[in-house]
């Protein structure tokens, strides 16, 4: 794959913005499936958290084809948000490329899920390692230690998600095979939440548009050789179970790293998908 040059971000000569008139402008990305019982708390949690900050901000929630009420309760409420809609459930990886075009050129994209699970107030740390120039891609890690003795061994399985240890054992699976075949240790190639450098974000291009879209897009940043970091983040009790299928979903994450690997086997994937996989 040809190596795409990094956008650089104006920076003073210690590595950090001059001043708060040079951050970057903040583009707050959530895509929404049925999360009527928390997407109006976690704005106001993002809202609330930024303040405290210099930031420039702006929120754009995308809901998927929701069957419940999610679309309705935002399209009522008094929140300073842009909103769309699917007008079919079109999958995570379709949905967060619709918010990421419309990204301005000189914003910092942070995506962060709508179920309550990532910490809004996590998200001035999440864009740090940007603004100080160390990263052009940061993932939030739910299975690295925090400085505190309630998360030593990460939060993710302190948040009482049903099935975690099994989920766990599947993304330290997907961590080996990511070091095995292209030689980077990721921790969580699966958190949604992340942030992106100015202008990075559009240049992925999703092919798939399930849960695979969080792994297809760590390997596109790895392949093209981009600043990747991982921050620890906590996670909170999410409202709703996950929507992904614990076992058909990580075989698609699988032969995701295998088609993009072993170029060859990308058709004999497409085929599995669409015949076994839907």
């Amino acid at each position: 794959m040809q190596q795409i040059i990094s956008t650089q971000i104006p920076l003073s000569s210690n590595g950090i913005f001059n001043n708060h008139k040079h951050y970057p402008p903040l583009h707050i990305i959530i895509p929404a499936y049925n999360e009527s019982r928390s997407i109006i708390s976690v704005i106001r949690r993002i809202e609330s958290s930024l303040m405290l900050y210099p930031y420039q901000f702006r929120i754009t929630v995308i809901d998927d084809g929701s069957s419940d009420s999610t679309y309705e309760i935002l399209q009522n409420s008094n929140l300073n948000i842009s909103l769309k809609k699917n007008h079919q459930n079109l999958g995570k990886g379709k949905t967060m490329r619709r918010g990421i075009l419309q990204s301005k050129k000189e914003e910092i994209v942070v995506m962060i899920d709508g179920d309550g699970e990532h910490i809004p107030e996590d998200i001035s740390r999440l864009i740090d390692p940007i603004l100080t120039g160390k990263a052009d891609c940061v993932i939030g890690s739910r299975f690295l230690p925090r400085n505190s003795s309630i998360t030593l061994s990460g939060s993710y399985l302190k948040n009482q998600k049903k099935h975690s240890y099994f989920r766990k054992a599947g993304n330290n699976l997907i961590s080996f095979l990511i070091y095995t075949f292209f030689r980077r240790w990721i921790t969580d190639s699966q958190c949604g939440f992340r942030a992106f450098a100015p202008d990075i974000a559009k240049l992925y291009k999703p092919t798939y548009s399930g849960f695979e879209i969080e792994t297809e897009m760590t390997l596109f940043y790895i392949l093209n050789n981009f600043k990747i970091v991982e921050i620890p983040i906590d996670t909170g009790l999410n409202t709703r179970e996950s929507h992904m299928n614990i076992l058909k979903d990580s075989m698609k994450i699988l032969f995701v790293i295998l088609s993009l690997r072993f170029k060859k086997f990308d058709n004999v994937y497409q085929k599995i998908r669409t015949k076994i996989l839907k």
